[in-house]
């Protein structure tokens, strides 16, 4: 009896295991994670492989949330590998944008699937919540329009060093922020 019961928890451990799904996702060969920043040097843009190892390997979306698509919208650049991956370029707005990969099912990932290259409300503030994971966020820097992922590293190094020490001064936050590049 204990014997049988050992296979299936065993068999159950195993099925899980098959229904995982892992999401890698790479720029130029480098991983996305830590919010990492990468460059678009002129308007075709940076392209992500996306790989997904289990089951639900087709129900990765990736989107823009700072795309000009209004309130609710995101800008969706790949769903399940259907329509290929648009490239990332950080067009309009802001110079710099961020880009998240999801894991969709049902109806929110045929919408996805049919607004490859478009603006989509699919993704909004109520699923993000349900599916985002802070591993698969990134930046692109717009480098064409003037942007900068070095740029956005100054400024997060000065806010730290702020928020170290209200009382530092400004030549010794540059020389450390010089000696940090």
């Amino acid at each position: 009896m204990a014997l049988s019961f050992g296979y299936a928890v065993l068999a159950a451990v195993i099925c899980q295991a098959q229904q995982a799904t892992f999401i890698s996702v790479s720029i130029d060969g480098t991983e996305v994670k830590d919010e990492k920043c990468f460059e678009a040097k002129s308007s075709d843009g940076l392209v992500a492989e996306i790989s997904s190892v289990g089951l639900n390997a087709e129900k990765t979306v990736v989107y823009d949330a700072d795309a000009s698509c209004g309130e609710r919208g995101a800008y969706i650049h790949y769903a399940g590998g259907e329509g290929g991956f648009k490239p990332m370029t950080a067009g309009s707005g802001p110079l710099i944008h961020t880009y998240h990969a999801i894991l969709l099912s049902g109806q929110n990932l045929e919408e996805a699937k049919a607004r490859v290259g478009e603006c989509s409300d699919v993704i909004n503030t109520d699923l993000t919540k349900m599916w985002l994971h802070q591993d698969y966020m990134w930046k692109v820097a717009a480098v064409y329009r003037g942007g900068s992922c070095r740029r956005r590293r100054r400024r997060d190094m000065m806010q730290a060093w702020d928020e170290e020490d209200e009382e530092g001064e400004d030549s010794a936050k540059q020389d450390r922020w010089e000696a940090d590049l």
